[in-house]
């Protein structure tokens, strides 16, 4: 059986990607211990193979000077790779889905800091 390799590109809200930022992946059997680790690189990019055989939901976090966020993304039966419901298609597809998902975190933190500045929104 081919192992997918699951790739994520962190930015931050202006489209700057998150060079060297630290992501850590949670498989479902322990949430409190990193799987795997690693940083992105200069552009944001950053992929992993994850244990096929532990099914359920991952975790992937990325942070980098207070900014980041956390995706999720499934094992399920015989190793399939699913996001929610559905069986992710492609490696792009996840790729724009993590980044959207860090996108809205980013993009909040962004609101609640400029907020609590007392900075217009």
């Amino acid at each position: 059986m081919t192992q997918a390799a699951i790739g994520i590109k962190a930015t931050f809200d202006n489209g700057e990607p998150m060079a060297d930022a630290q992501v850590l992946i949670y498989a479902p059997t322990d949430l409190e211990t990193p799987a795997i680790t690693g940083e992105t690189d200069e552009a944001g990019l950053f992929s992993f193979v994850p244990d096929t055989d532990v099914e359920g939901p991952w975790e992937v976090t990325v942070r980098q000077a207070g900014h980041g966020g956390t995706a999720t993304f499934a094992v399920g039966e015989r190793g399939d790779l699913r996001s929610g419901s559905t069986a992710v298609e492609s490696q792009v597809q996840q790729w724009i889905t993590i980044a959207a998902v860090i996108w809205g975190f980013i993009g909040t933190a962004f609101f609640f800091s400029a907020k609590a500045s007392g900075g217009k929104v």
